[in-house]
């Protein structure tokens, strides 16, 4: 059976150059990888955009009108899609 490791093997030792050397390593890794992060969320915040331009106080009508599903927005709304990727939805149904 494998036991496991000890406590000493898995974080480094608790002195000054092995501190320093976990934060050079720490920031090296995030700038080497911060355009790559910054691409991509504004790739996700264009396409947010995209789809919240597509749907602007888009309605629909759905079995035979009595389920209506439209999307509400705003400039703030637009804001937080673009952001955050949500999209405000009411439902208005005629249904008994």
């Amino acid at each position: 059976m494998q036991s496991l490791p000890r406590i000493s093997e898995i974080f480094p030792a608790n002195s000054p150059r092995a501190i320093r050397l976990f934060w050079i390593r720490y920031w090296a890794w995030f700038l080497t990888l911060l355009p790559w992060m910054l691409l991509r969320q504004l790739g996700i915040s264009v396409g947010n955009a995209a789809g919240a331009l597509w749907t602007w106080n888009r309605r629909f009508h759905l079995l035979e009108g009595s389920l209506r599903p439209f999307f509400m927005n705003s400039l703030p709304a637009f804001v937080l899609t673009t952001v955050f990727g949500e999209r405000f939805t009411a439902i208005h149904s005629t249904m008994s």
